[in-house]
């Protein structure tokens, strides 16, 4: 019974952050023209932007025509703050678009402490494609995916609560994405991964 309650809270939590996004809270303001699009599956309601807003603490991988950043409006924290974190994709190809093969979701947000704190990294194991346009900046936020215990109240409130806040501690933050080239999917992954380091106190 345990383990379909558990299973049932991360279906019910994954769903939840299949909702629509926005453009990154903070410092995400920008004079720049934003566009919606929508990448099929549950990625909907994507800010596109010419060029990505990066926070104060930010950080790049480049990889197979692709730039990705993972994004901090802040590098250190009080506990009452809430923590915007933000990512973006960009192919930088020689085609006009490419296709990408992937679950859902395939931006990949996820949160550890290394002293028993991790949240995220949940995706729905299907096989869908989206299409993204060449110079285009894609930007996705965090939203909470995740399991946990009915028994602990701490997860409980956490997963609850839309915004995110934290206890004090180091925290790793790794954004993954999570897509191939090809629909053959292995041999073709994005290999495309970002960390960032958060402070709370």
């Amino acid at each position: 019974m345990r383990r379909t309650i558990a299973f049932l809270l991360v279906i019910v939590l994954f769903l939840a952050s299949c909702g629509s996004q926005s453009s990154p809270k903070t410092p995400a303001e920008s004079t720049q023209d934003v566009k919606y699009v929508d990448l099929g599956c549950c990625v909907t309601g994507i800010a596109v932007r010419d060029k990505a807003v990066l926070g104060a603490n930010s950080t790049t991988h480049t990889k197979n025509d692709f730039v990705m950043t993972l994004n901090s409006d802040k590098k250190t924290y009080k506990t009452t703050d809430v923590i915007n974190l933000w990512g973006t994709l960009e192919y930088t190809g020689g085609d006009p678009s490419i296709t990408i093969w992937h679950g859902c979701p395939f931006m990949v947000f996820s949160i550890s402490s290394g002293e028993g704190f991790k949240s995220g990294g949940a995706v729905v194991d299907i096989l869908t494609s989206s299409s993204l346009e060449r110079k285009q900046v894609y930007h996705f936020d965090y939203q909470k995916s995740g399991s946990y215990n009915t028994n602990d109240q701490y997860w409980q409130n956490f997963y609850q609560d839309p915004e995110l806040k934290l206890p004090p501690g180091r925290y790793t933050i790794t954004l993954m994405g999570d897509f191939s080239l090809s629909d053959k999917v292995i041999g073709s992954e994005s290999g495309l991964k970002c960390t960032l380091a958060i402070t709370v106190k």
